[in-house]
């Protein structure tokens, strides 16, 4: 039988890890300026933004168990800040400001992190059923295998010694296994044993010392005197925010749904001071220490309970040889609705469709017909809102070209936030 080489330990990507966590509840000081912390609650995730408040929720149905689970914080890019990658129905992949990278939206029973092609960063490899898909971490499709049985589950490894993943996935209901190489193509003829290590390595996996708030003795600095002597106080029902004063005089004392299983102190905006942010299994407690006291805000930690709120931003219009330039540019804002609504209603079917920004060039002539309408660019990724606002453009009236021909550039930031039902 061929010997296996053991696969590079981070094949699977360095975790981030969350500043406390239990085996259900965490919440992760996130390397984002707009979503600077991310809360994961085992019901999907809740990113926060600059001013505290939930900015973007995804909640899906996870895969869970030995070989997969819900979500892995992973840098796909290859741009060294950690991507959102969540497993099961749907697949998908987010920036880590939350904005989608690509989806496969009717899902994978087993999901792969691994460094399977040669693009920047690392593949996503979906195995469903009778056949195993990879896409690069920015949604391209690399290739498909059907290797003519049903799949129980696969792993990765490098066996070709490429320093790239390939696979040996087991089919169901047999002991048996099917070996595909990094590029798609069948490794030798289906063998009777396993003859990887199974090993995967862990992800998101919290750090003994990362719950140092939670533990007795545990201090932080919460009124930004600049010393650290304030500590929690956690019960059932309740959280304290406890100074040199003691539990008789607290700074702060909350409520809570629940009890606090997760915390994290940061300074979400520069020169805003720091902020707490506590997490039960039901509700996330966000506390701040300003000049006018302590202010208590608290919000649902099911991502679920979110609704997606679309924006269509014209960030810029540039017109150029027409006879009446600010007319052409005019004309454009007022479809604005109308490209809104290009996004808003693809989120209401979708709510993991792309997001980002579409330049579109139009060609207008003397008559203030449309003439041509050209991509100058798009990473939304997604071609039923990029056609849907190229076709709003292209119907809208104009005023007439100069001489010959005139043009419109017109720029279109798609992006969305999440606010509670």
């Amino acid at each position: 039988m061929m010997k296996w080489k053991a696969v590079v330990a981070s094949v699977l990507g360095a975790a981030m890890i969350p500043a406390v966590s239990t085996a259900e509840v965490a919440v992760y000081d996130w390397p984002d300026l707009e979503t600077p912390v991310l809360v994961d609650a085992g019901s999907g995730v809740v990113l926060l933004g600059k001013d505290g408040a939930p900015m973007r929720a995804f909640s899906w149905r996870g895969n869970e168990g030995e070989r997969d689970q819900a979500l892995r914080l992973v840098d796909m890019l290859g741009d060294g800040t950690p991507e959102i990658v969540g497993a099961g129905r749907p697949t998908f992949v987010l920036r880590a400001n939350g904005e989608p990278v690509f989806e496969i939206e009717k899902g994978c029973d087993q999901v792969i992190v691994a460094d399977i092609s040669a693009s920047r960063g690392l593949d996503l490899a979906c195995v469903t059923g009778r056949e195993i898909r990879a896409y690069t971490g920015d949604g391209q499709f690399a290739w498909g295998v059907e290797p003519g049985v049903r799949l129980e589950w696969c792993q990765a490894e490098d066996v070709t010694g490429n320093s790239k993943a390939d696979f040996e996935c087991k089919v169901r209901g047999r002991e048996q296994y099917v070996r595909i190489s990094d590029s798609g193509e069948p490794i030798g003829e289906p063998v009777g044993e396993a003859g990887m290590s199974g090993e995967a390595p862990a992800v998101n996996q919290a750090q003994a010392s990362s719950d140092a708030l939670l533990k007795e003795g545990g201090r932080f600095d919460f009124d930004g005197d600049g010393k650290a002597e304030e500590r929690l106080v956690v019960e059932e029902g309740s959280l304290k925010v406890v100074g040199a004063a003691g539990e008789d005089a607290p700074l702060a004392e909350v409520s809570t749904r629940g009890k606090v299983e997760a915390a994290l102190i940061k300074e979400l905006d520069e020169g805003g001071g720091a902020t707490l942010v506590a997490v039960s299994k039901e509700r996330i407690y966000v506390i701040d220490h300003g000049e006018e006291g302590v202010r208590v805000r608290d919000y649902s930690a099911d991502a679920s309970r979110y609704r997606r709120v679309p924006f269509a931003d014209l960030a810029s219009v540039y017109a150029n040889g027409f006879e009446d330039s600010a007319a052409a540019q005019q004309a454009v804002r007022d479809i604005g609705d109308r490209i809104s609504q290009c996004y808003a209603s693809r989120l209401r079917s979708n709510a993991y469709a792309g997001s980002g920004r579409q330049i579109v060039q139009l060609t207008v002539g003397e008559d203030g017909k449309v003439k041509d309408v050209m991509q100058m660019h798009s990473d939304v990724g997604d071609g039923q809102v990029e056609r849907c606002a190229r076709q709003a453009l292209e119907r809208g009236t104009y005023p007439g070209a100069q001489s010959g021909t005139a043009t419109l550039n017109v720029n279109i930031l798609f992006t969305f936030r999440d606010e509670a039902r």
